[in-house]
């Protein structure tokens, strides 16, 4: 299998694995007819439980499968599991051609690989002994032809899909970005929202202030006019 086989399986079985990874990455939603299955609990356990209760228990777990995600699910791991897939990968395709020397004219030859497509002669050879005709020999010159021609083209688009893939790596930062990019600066209850808060309230008393001081500016101004 070639080099280019081997990459497109590692980075598919990658790709499933931050498929699940990002499914359980998700946050539990509130559901809204939880309180249906009351009638359905014989001891009435979820009786006296409020809405903002739930709310604030799904919060907390949400941020805790979120800190769970980051520590245990990193990238490193994550490369490290499709390493070891690709290895395993590697050893059973490699064990697999070991087997058997196959004639690359025997019709056995696996022809999705394009470095077995380059091993084909360009003409049939004339002592074969398969009995096959001048046509038959032009016959398989126009096929081998085509071959090389698709195989030039399978090359290219694995190498297009080579550096998407490439690209896709590097917006993966962007796929959760609740987890990913600074929780502060997107969570509700966040570190800059309670600070751009905190700054407004300071905002609107210090515009109290100095309204209060140029007010006792104006009147002193008056009073020493008076005076004079």
């Amino acid at each position: 299998m070639s080099s280019s086989s081997t990459q497109l399986a590692f980075e598919a079985k990658k790709g499933f694995v931050l498929s699940q990874i990002r499914i359980l990455s998700q946050d539990t939603p509130t559901r809204l007819d939880w309180r249906d299955e009351e009638d359905d609990d014989e001891e009435g356990a979820a009786a006296g439980f409020s809405d903002a209760v739930v709310e604030n228990v799904l919060q907390k777990v949400n941020r805790l499968s979120r800190r769970h995600c980051q520590i245990f699910y990193s990238s490193q791991g994550i490369d490290h599991v499709s390493e070891q897939i690709e290895v395993l990968y590697q050893q059973r395709t490699s064990g697999r051609h070991d087997v058997e020397d196959v004639n690359v004219l025997s019709g056995r030859l696996d022809l999705s690989d394009v470095r077995n497509i380059e091993r084909l002669p360009e003409s049939w050879p004339s002592k074969s002994g398969s009995g096959s005709t001048d046509e038959d020999a032009l016959a398989y010159e126009a096929l081998v032809g085509r071959l090389a021609s698709m195989a030039e083209g399978i090359t290219n688009i694995r190498l297009r899909h080579k550096r998407l893939l490439a690209v896709r790596k590097k917006l993966e930062v962007l796929a959760n970005p609740s987890v990913s990019i600074q929780p502060n600066l997107v969570a509700k209850d966040g570190e800059l929202a309670l600070e751009l808060k905190r700054m407004r309230v300071l905002a609107a008393r210090l515009a109290n202030e100095l309204e209060t001081s140029q007010a006792v500016a104006m009147l002193k101004g008056r009073s020493a006019g008076a005076e004079d």
